[in-house]
């Protein structure tokens, strides 16, 4: 029997166990969709758009690359991206337009787990390019 077979057969079911067990565990992180609609004065004007996301407000350390979102009858945009199951987000949207450039960032929505949220966690007051509009059910 040569040094491979031997080392196949001697490692073969603990190698198993830790791929069966990396498989279960990684099962077990679960995500939710959250679904973004807004509306924007010229989306024609924008190129693609960057989903800002965070667990506290106004500190947002994941950015959701995105570009062609759907438009509905009215002009509402609308996409959707995964957060983690079981944390408060706080989100807010920014536009790029063709050449690179960016807007400021838009109001920012609270979205917790069991689907509450959709309050503007920041004054109301117009953002730069983008208003986030909260989805209906």
């Amino acid at each position: 029997m040569n040094l491979r077979r031997r080392c196949f057969d001697r490692f073969r079911l603990p190698g198993l166990i830790a791929l069966g067990l990396v498989t279960i565990c990684a099962g077990t992180a679960s995500a939710r969709t959250e679904v973004l609609r807004w509306t924007h004065p010229d989306s024609n004007a924008v190129a693609s758009w960057e989903a800002h996301v965070g667990t506290s407000s106004g500190s947002y350390d994941r950015i959701v690359p995105f570009s062609n979102p759907q438009v509905d009858s009215d002009g509402v945009l609308e996409m959707s991206i995964e957060v983690d199951d079981d944390e408060v987000v706080y989100i807010t949207l920014r536009a790029i337009g063709s050449a690179g450039e960016r807007s400021g960032l838009s109001n920012e929505r609270e979205r917790s787990p069991d689907g509450g949220g959709g309050v503007p966690t920041t004054p109301p007051t117009p953002p730069v390019l983008i208003q986030v509009v909260p989805a209906t059910p």
